[in-house]
């Protein structure tokens, strides 16, 4: 069951998938539609799911679902991971690139490698005050609490003191 991204409670479990590049506003539309027609027919054991999709800076595409309705099981997540990745095919995009940090530069999405965006805070091009994204986060109230973080409070720190 379809329901919007905004009316799912706190508790709601997320999934964050970051793309390898900016979404055009003609490919959010897109991802909007076929994950929403995805969502609504999404199913664990046969028993429908409860969820909705947002996309965030046209880099991150966000699948919550209610889990105090039923439960995704392993089998839809996989579903849902597929779906994902077959988006990504059409769209010539990488949603799973865990090696790219995304981070905020004067309100705009940017997007570095692991190894590079640890170099640029060490010679100071980037701050420890540098917000960058905590795509870890699992539940909605997370999402609205911890998703957004300064470096200096994330588990890039480690990697930069090192």
């Amino acid at each position: 069951m379809l329901v919007s991204f905004n009316t799912l409670p706190a508790t709601s479990r997320i999934w964050i998938y970051q793309s390898s590049r900016a979404l055009t506003d003609a490919e959010v539309t897109q991802c909007l539609e076929v994950t929403s027609n995805f969502i609504h027919n999404w199913t664990a054991h046969q028993a429908g799911l409860k969820g909705g999709v947002e996309i965030l800076f046209n880099h991150f595409v966000i699948i919550g679902v209610d889990e105090n309705y039923n439960d995704a099981s392993g089998c839809s997540i996989d579903k849902k991971v597929n779906f994902i990745k077959q988006l990504g095919t059409e769209l010539q995009i990488d949603f799973f690139n865990r090696m790219q940090i995304a981070y905020l530069d004067n309100e705009n999405v940017k997007l570095a490698g692991m190894h590079d965006f640890a170099s640029r805070i060490k010679s100071g091009e980037l701050s420890d005050d540098t917000i960058m994204f905590n795509n870890l986060v699992t539940t909605l109230n997370e999402l609205q609490l911890n998703w957004k973080i300064p470096v200096r409070n994330s588990w890039m720190q480690q990697m930069v003191a090192s």
